[in-house]
């Protein structure tokens, strides 16, 4: 695996050289400059809506909880008709 890793940055290390100076991968300025809009400060401040929060999670808690009776019931049901 090393000699691998060797043998593949022996050969890419000259490539991004040359690369970089003739390809000018990195130059000083910039041929496209998107500018969507300017930053500004928000009138109202962000809150996570919370009544929302809690009922899915009340929801979704419920749901879960009548999924594993469900399965346990199923499991028992089975085990005695084993024996």
């Amino acid at each position: 695996m090393t000699n691998t890793i060797t043998k593949t940055s022996k050969y890419l290390a000259p490539q991004w050289i040359k690369l970089n100076f003739e390809g000018h991968l990195f130059s000083s300025t910039f041929s496209h400059k998107f500018t969507l809009e300017k930053a500004s400060v928000s009138e109202k401040k962000a809150y996570p809506i919370r009544w929302l929060i809690v009922a899915v999670s009340t929801i979704s808690a419920f749901l879960f909880a009548i999924i594993l009776l469900l399965i346990f019931e199923k499991l028992k049901e089975l085990k005695r008709q084993e024996s």
